[in-house]
């Protein structure tokens, strides 16, 4: 059923929404989805905290179902952990909004994400992308390359391969290093076939490879909050738990703006820019574990030439600078006092190309 036609609320966003909005992960989505929080819990790489008008599970443990359930091509996730790997070759992402038990189960009290990756296609198509962030210590680097071909009228197979090298945005005080290296690597080859009109049998592998530094965990008694200063002696050993219903933001809201200007009869500048706030929120029942007001810019420019076979972009994420983290934890006086919060990212830059190439 169409997004428009389901009794609930969704946002709903297509491929091309998504190439122009240079979603990652599902963090990058937070920025534009009034109510919604679609965090990463920064305890460990990758572990979601969703949160949908107040409604989430802040917790670490492969054992505590989440609220927000997310779904893959239809298939469900059932953990926070690992949730939150980077995503690539997307046909189109939803965010359901409220209780979805009676259409998707147990585990969406809050409401529920659904991705949809790209299907095989009855024309040749190639697409390179390539993008550089900087902005921290050390640069992040994407690349991806797509390969769809039709093998019979009614056999199609697409390939895709999806590489993120990170050399660490965060200087650890400790050392003066990078920190936050990743190197990840992902690989999704999907054979499609439809033998009969109302027939359709779609084979789908997925290989993911990941290997990086623990978190950034920034103490409140040594650092200030409103900056990304941290120093840890152990850069690869890590953990934590936590557990919890957040309390609803008092007050949450995003702007969002987008111009198209036409270059001529085959060529089109795409501009955009996001503000999001996100108030104070609580995570534990006597208030010690909170997330803190945010204040996010977003903006980008695309150059789309010759009917968008090439693709130039610039964009920034959090331009204001803003210190992101995760739930400040109390720290016990016998081991120092203060707080503990591991920290996001802040502000980054970023340069795309992209070449598509489509034939019969």
């Amino acid at each position: 059923m169409p997004p428009q036609e389901r009794p609930a609320a969704v946002s709903a966003l297509e491929a091309a929404q998504i190439d122009i909005l240079k979603v990652r992960n599902l963090t990058n989505l937070s920025i534009g989805l009034p109510n919604v929080q679609l965090d990463d819990l920064n305890i460990a790489r990758g572990v979601a905290h969703f949160s949908i008008r107040g409604l989430g599970a802040n917790s670490s443990l492969p054992a505590v179902g989440p609220s927000v359930g997310l779904f893959v091509d239809g298939v469900y996730v059932g953990t926070s952990v690992t949730a939150l790997h980077d995503v690539y070759d997307l046909e189109a992402i939803e965010v359901l909004r409220g209780p979805q038990n009676t259409q998707f189960g147990r585990s969406t009290v809050g409401g529920a994400v659904r991705l949809e990756t790209r299907q095989p296609t009855d024309f040749y198509e190639a697409t390179v992308r390539s993008a550089v962030e900087g902005g921290g210590k050390a640069p992040n680097v994407y690349v991806s390359g797509t390969l769809n071909a039709p093998l019979t009228e009614t056999l199609g197979v697409r390939l895709t391969v999806y590489s993120n090298q990170d050399q660490g945005w965060f200087e650890n005080e400790h050392d003066g290093r990078a920190h936050g290296a990743q190197d990840y690597v992902s690989l999704r080859p999907v054979l499609s076939w439809q033998p009969t009109r109302n027939l359709d049998l779609t084979l789908r592998y997925e290989y993911q490879d990941g290997d990086g530094d623990g978190p950034a965990v920034q103490n409140r008694l040594l650092f200030d909050r409103d900056s990304h200063d941290f120093a840890i002696a152990q850069v690869g050993y890590n953990r934590a738990e936590a557990r919890a219903l957040p309390r609803a933001p008092t007050w949450t809201y995003s702007l969002g703006v987008q111009h198209t200007l036409a270059l001529g009869a085959r060529h089109r500048l795409i501009s955009r820019a996001n503000y999001a706030y996100r108030d104070k929120s609580y995570d534990t029942a006597d208030n010690q574990g909170f997330n803190r007001q945010q204040k996010i810019v977003d903006a980008g420019m695309d150059l789309l030439l010759d009917d968008g076979r090439w693709v130039i972009g610039v964009y920034g994420r959090n331009l204001l600078g803003f210190a992101r983290a995760g739930a400040d934890t109390p720290v016990s006086p016998a081991y120092g006092g203060g707080t503990l919060a591991p920290l996001a990212r802040g502000r980054t830059f970023g340069l795309e190309l992209t070449y598509n190439f489509r034939g019969v």
